[in-house]
């Protein structure tokens, strides 16, 4: 096989060694692994851009990196790697998994899904149940404001007349 293809097999998206991890929550209260970097990372590319300039929203010299529960579900067991000395504290991560940049926090987050995709998906679905209550407000209105087609009534049976 292609030896470029088989050193992409073998690399991973994200990598990182911490020395720390707790549990934490989101402002919806959803758990969070935040796990405290053994080395600072220089600079992490974010996937939004600022709508002002169109420039990459990028965190430097970072220290913390956050994950959500439903993202740690995307991990295989091979993808963590614990620290024999400290299991449950510290360790590495080597992931297919994105780094991301939180727009309006500059938190770093592991994503399976980009800041950009997820954002754009939710746009999309706010389009479509506003069109969809619109609809269905015309609907109702069309129906409140015109009134029900008269039934039509049978036709009467006329007997013919006979004459002598």
């Amino acid at each position: 096989m292609n030896k470029l293809l088989d050193l992409m097999a073998e690399t991973k998206r994200t990598e990182f060694e911490f020395v720390d991890l707790k549990k934490d929550y989101d402002s919806n209260g959803k758990p969070v692994a935040v796990f405290t970097l053994k080395e600072a990372m220089v600079e992490v590319e974010g996937s939004q851009r600022d709508q002002i300039t169109g420039e990459r929203i990028n965190a430097y010299d970072v220290t913390q990196i956050k994950m959500h529960e439903e993202d740690m579900q995307e991990l295989s067991d091979d993808e963590f790697i614990p620290d024999p000395a400290n299991p449950k504290k510290a360790g590495k991560l080597s992931t297919d998994l994105r780094l991301d940049v939180a727009k309006s926090t500059g938190e770093v987050w592991v994503k399976a899904t980009s800041f950009a995709v997820s954002g754009r998906e939710m746009r999309d679905s706010r389009k479509i149940n506003r069109r969809a209550l619109l609809v269905e407000a015309m609907r109702k209105s069309a129906d409140v404001s015109s009134p029900a087609p008269a039934a039509k009534p049978e036709a009467q049976k006329v007997q013919p007349v006979v004459t002598k």
